[in-house]
């Protein structure tokens, strides 16, 4: 019934730490937690992926489509950049992925997210549940239970596979990602970086809620 917004991904991890310790406070999520390690997309150009400076010590690199023996959903970490490819390394085995082919590759960070009964999530990636059935980028979730194997049942049923860690806290979400969604009420963080807010983001977000709209702005 209620979607938050904001404009830029800084100000987003700011407000969804800062609703769910309100969640937390007053039990509107479970008391006991399991910290899990997330991959969250980094934007990235292609020509950017070329560059070893643009990669952190702690990024990993997701395979968004099958290539070179890797699967779409699998995670492998950078070894060493050449004038014509990566070299990547999984657990399972190691291959170089050439510079054509880096549109298949996601830059994610590793962030430790604690995720208890209740929580919601954004799906940053498409895949498949340990069931076969569909997951879609940009989708909000709510958590269940984490299994002691890293699974993580949906209370829609579903269940993320261990291996699956595409995904971000799922309050507050982008003013891109509201599109299409249309809802009760919208609470709309305004952007302090005026880069990440214009005219037509500002539309897309005021027209999101059907019975009202809160506006809060520096």
């Amino acid at each position: 019934s209620t979607v938050v917004v904001s404009q830029s991904w800084n100000e987003i991890h700011l407000v969804n730490d800062a609703i769910r310790a309100v969640l937390k406070q007053d039990k509107l999520i479970g008391e006991a937690e399991t910290t899990v390690t997330a991959f969250q997309p980094v934007d990235l150009t292609a020509a950017q992926k070329r560059d070893a400076r643009s990669y952190a010590p702690d990024m990993v690199l997701v395979f968004n489509r099958a290539v070179r023996g890797f699967k779409a959903g699998e995670s492998a970490r950078l070894k060493q950049i050449t004038d014509t490819h990566l070299l990547v390394e999984s657990d399972s085995h190691s291959d170089s992925i050439l510079f054509k082919h880096v549109d298949k590759l996601t830059a994610c960070q590793r962030k430790e997210l604690a995720l208890a009964s209740g929580d919601r999530l954004q799906l940053k990636a498409n895949g498949r549940s340990v069931e076969n059935r569909k997951l879609v980028n940009g989708e909000l979730v709510t958590v269940k239970t984490v299994h002691p194997d890293g699974r993580i049942a949906l209370k829609d049923g579903r269940v993320l596979d261990k291996n699956f860690r595409q995904f971000v806290r799922g309050y507050a979400i982008t003013s891109y990602a509201s599109q299409g969604k249309s809802v009760d009420h919208v609470l709309f963080s305004d952007s302090m970086a005026k880069a990440a807010t214009n005219q037509q983001q500002w539309y897309v977000t005021i027209s999101r809620g059907k019975k009202g709209i809160h506006i809060f702005t520096t």
